[in-house]
């Protein structure tokens, strides 16, 4: 339940913020790292418990059980990759602006000149 809470969360607060393009959003950066965490720790280990190391395996147990593991697998990699984006996309306006601030202060430097 807090991993679909926090999932939620992110989404729902990327709706929220007026300046947000969609499906990328740099608030939702800590949502979807504790949605990813939440997702690969217990997550994957229990599916996989649940789904092949249990004493009595019933057939229809493993290929569900490895259809969810696909399901949650392609699920973090989709979550890793935007945030891989989200950082590549933040850390690209923090260079531009410290760029742009950096051209204000030599303009005024030749002003003062």
């Amino acid at each position: 339940i807090p991993r679909l809470y926090v999932g939620q969360m992110g989404i729902l607060r990327d709706k929220d913020h007026p300046t947000s393009k969609p499906f990328i959003s740099c608030d939702q950066l800590p949502e979807l790292a504790a949605f990813l965490l939440l997702s690969f720790f217990p997550q994957v280990w229990i599916v996989f418990y649940m789904g092949f190391l249990q004493e009595i395996i019933l057939p229809i147990g493993s290929v569900l059980g490895s259809l969810m593991l696909i399901f949650v697998i392609v699920e973090m990699a989709l979550v890793w990759r935007c945030m891989k984006k989200i950082i590549t996309r933040q850390t690209a306006m923090f260079y531009r602006e410290v760029r742009g601030n950096n051209d204000v202060m030599t303009e005024e430097k030749m002003d003062i000149n």
